[in-house]
């Protein structure tokens, strides 16, 4: 009988996104079934990253024997394992680089699989970059120079407000319009084209992401699955807040 083991993660979209990714990637290396509690919410757009993999289903009940994929259970002993000071939390300042979030995500990948006696299937950190079959498709044909991710931030990955980030957007949006370039944002904001528009998915941003020229934002989980194996072929540049929004802007 095909061993089955019970998952659970209780935080975001981009926490769960990333605990998907790595059970796709688990189950497959193992040949076990895997199950996997979070936000009933969030299962219409999830339930897209599993659409091939009959061995990872959603559920919307947390079995008792459920293990926790939360970074944040794994940062103390990550840090002590592998000798490095993750944070329970990404912040942009703290983690400037994205390689620092691949980094725990492989340090947590091995600690757990560890613990469940399984067979880890990464490596190195790139192993865990978004390769999903699905991402390979694009919504559809439009292009952008600016896909901005200006989605808010549910985890305390920057320190402003909503309101804030806003403005901050708006002024970026006025220097991409002086220049003439076109953008579309993955929160709406006055009349500027979005993806809700179109009510796109997370799995959608994803792939619409292959059709930009730069990827501008902060670290939610948009970002995250635009960050994928396809998109990276092509990308210009990937920029977060602490790289230099404006010096890049006056480029």
């Amino acid at each position: 009988m095909e061993r089955k083991l019970f998952f659970h993660n209780n935080y975001h979209y981009g926490d769960c996104l990333f605990s998907l990714h790595i059970l796709n990637k688990i189950s497959e290396f193992n040949n076990i079934a895997c199950e996997f509690y979070c936000n009933s919410d969030y299962h219409f757009q999830l339930k897209e990253f599993t659409h091939k993999n009959l061995r990872v289903v959603l559920s919307n009940k947390k079995n008792e024997n459920s293990f926790d994929l939360w970074g944040g259970t794994f940062s103390e002993r990550a840090n002590k394992k592998f000798h490095q000071n993750f944070s329970s939390h990404f912040k942009c300042d703290a983690n400037c680089n994205y390689e620092d979030v691949y980094k725990k995500m492989l340090a947590i990948a091995q600690l757990f699989c560890e613990d469940l006696n399984l067979k880890c299937p990464f490596k190195i950190r790139e192993d865990l970059i978004f390769d999903e079959e699905i991402l390979t498709l694009t919504p559809f044909d439009q292009k952008f120079h600016y896909l901005l991710i200006n989605s808010y931030c549910l985890s305390g990955q920057v320190k402003y407000s909503p309101y804030q980030q806003d403005l901050v957007f708006l002024d970026i949006i006025n220097k991409i319009k002086s220049k003439n370039k076109t953008f579309i944002t993955t929160k709406k904001l006055l009349d500027y084209p979005c993806t809700s528009d179109y009510n796109f998915t997370l799995v959608q941003i994803g792939q619409l992401s292959k059709n930009c020229k730069i990827l501008l934002g902060v670290p939610t989980a948009p970002f995250l699955v635009c960050l994928n194996k396809y998109s990276l072929l092509n990308y210009k540049n990937y920029l977060q807040r602490r790289m230099g929004w404006s010096r890049f802007l006056s480029n």
